[in-house]
């Protein structure tokens, strides 16, 4: 069975949900010509590019990522963003699939996040591939021997064929999402193949192209037949070049430093196809428009921390926007291990969800791969001094405030329980003074004082009826 055809055929499905328009296609090496045309004279830009998809994303094993818990400012995103000025949110969260980006895009932190976005970029699908590998054990003996010959058995390639169609299904979703939530610019990267430095007709080699080329010729199609989408094209920069690109020495299949920077110059050479970067862009400094749907300007950044929780128990912290979060799964709360981001935007961000009387302190996100079903709940702990006593932790759900059951507030901490992803909102009430007044008035619910007005009242009543009685 021919799985590039099948990958051509996935991708013609594509096209019929969208409007087709002219591609804009570009490599680390250059652009099409009415884009460097472009190229001349290059301004800042205001506003948040908003960084989508795995390892490659977010920089893992490059030096300044805290053990792969924190985004590293040498991936190409943050490259991207010293070059054109763009302020960085970099959502990248090591081992996700196109389904487990699917599904975050579905979440509120997410979504808020793509709102805000000035413009985006769009790398995912490499795992789709790398999981399925790695659980038929396909790439073991092969990475001690490039060269050594790979077998595929019908059943792995049949494998191989509803994996590559289903990440056309996603990809669909992903960029019909994406398009609900904001009109903003995306640059799409496909995969670079990881082992091209051996020979072609190895083992190794012919497998990897086989499958990546499948998958590509969905990516290109699927930038083909959504607006304001141009693809970057990293294959054909990578081609040939991954023992300088691409970690291999180490025997890691992510980006070097410089394999980055060539991400980062594809990406900006699409941004400025797109015409998101350098003259004539309407997003430079000056400009009216921020590309997203409502026409709002972004609220800032949204913050991410990352890592990998297991059986046995696990524990990831870190400070995002000015809180220091701990996420902790106990033993035996799952039963497979997970990649597992918790992320933090600005707490403005969800002002339009409260009343006049509430603020929010922090608002933080927690998500987990797609597979992963909880026995026992986690617990998120965020730590604000801005946190008073009478604080209360709500679960955001669209726009609708739900308050968590079992959550605990202190002063300066709130410990959250859970037991599945979710987006959690940490509100304070507002002192209001009452004209005429000694003391402010919180926004605090008034059970309180209308239980203690309801007992006075009930006391003058049943004092009048006993007077009553006594004259009768």
């Amino acid at each position: 069975m021919n799985i590039t055809r099948i990958g051509q055929a996935t991708a013609a499905a594509l096209a019929g949900a969208f409007t087709v328009v002219a591609p804009a296609v570009v490599s680390g090496s250059g652009i099409l010509a009415q884009a460097i045309a472009s190229a001349a004279v290059q301004q800042p830009q205001e506003g948040v590019l908003v960084a989508l998809g795995d390892s490659i994303t977010f920089g893992y094993n490059l030096t300044d990522t805290s053990g792969n818990t924190r985004p590293s400012h040498s991936a190409f995103p943050y490259l991207i963003g010293r070059d054109t000025g763009y302020t960085i949110s970099d959502l990248g969260v090591p081992g996700w699939t196109s389904d487990d980006l699917r599904v975050a895009l579905g979440t509120p932190n997410f979504a808020r996040a793509v709102q805000g976005a000035t413009a985006i970029t769009l790398d995912i699908g490499s795992n789709d591939l790398l999981r399925l590998a790695g659980q038929m054990h396909l790439l073991d003996a092969a990475q001690k021997d490039p060269t050594a010959p790979v077998t595929v058995t019908p059943e792995q390639q049949a494998e191989f064929t509803q994996a590559i169609q289903q990440f056309g299904v996603n990809l669909t979703s992903i960029l019909t999402t994406l398009r609900s939530q904001t009109q903003a610019p995306i640059v799409l990267y496909n995969l670079y193949n990881l082992y091209n430095p051996f020979p072609p007709g190895t083992g190794l080699n012919t497998v990897t192209e086989q499958f990546e080329q499948a998958e590509n010729a969905i990516i290109a199609k699927a930038a083909q037949s959504v607006p304001r989408v141009a693809l970057a094209d990293v294959h054909t920069a990578f081609a040939g070049k991954q023992t300088e690109y691409v970690r291999v020495a180490q025997g890691d299949v992510h980006p070097t430093a410089s394999g980055q920077a060539v991400l980062a110059q594809a990406g900006e050479s699409a941004l400025r196809a797109l015409g998101a970067f350098g003259p004539g862009s309407s997003e430079g400094s000056g400009g009216s428009s921020n590309g997203t749907s409502n026409g709002a300007r972004p609220n800032g950044p949204v913050q991410l921390i990352a890592g990998t929780v297991s059986p046995a128990g696990s524990t990831l912290s870190g400070t995002l926007n000015g809180s220091r979060v701990s996420l902790t799964v106990p033993a035996s709360a799952i039963a497979l291990g997970s990649e597992a981001d918790v992320t933090s935007g600005p707490a403005t961000a969800v002002a339009p969800l409260l009343s006049s009387r509430q603020r929010a302190i922090a608002e933080v996100g927690v998500n987990f791969m797609s597979f992963v079903t909880f026995q026992k709940p986690y617990t998120l702990t965020v730590e604000n001094p801005a946190i008073p006593p009478g604080a209360a932790v709500f679960q955001i759900t669209g726009d609708v405030l739900t308050p968590v059951a079992g959550a605990k507030v202190t002063a300066g901490k709130a410990v959250i329980p859970g037991k599945a992803g979710a987006d959690y909102v940490i509100v304070a009430p507002v002192a209001q003074t009452v004209p005429g007044g000694t003391s402010p008035v919180t926004g605090l619910p008034l059970w309180p004082d209308l239980g203690l007005a309801i007992l006075l009242v009930g006391g003058g009543i049943g004092l009048v009826a006993a007077s009553r009685r006594q004259r009768a």
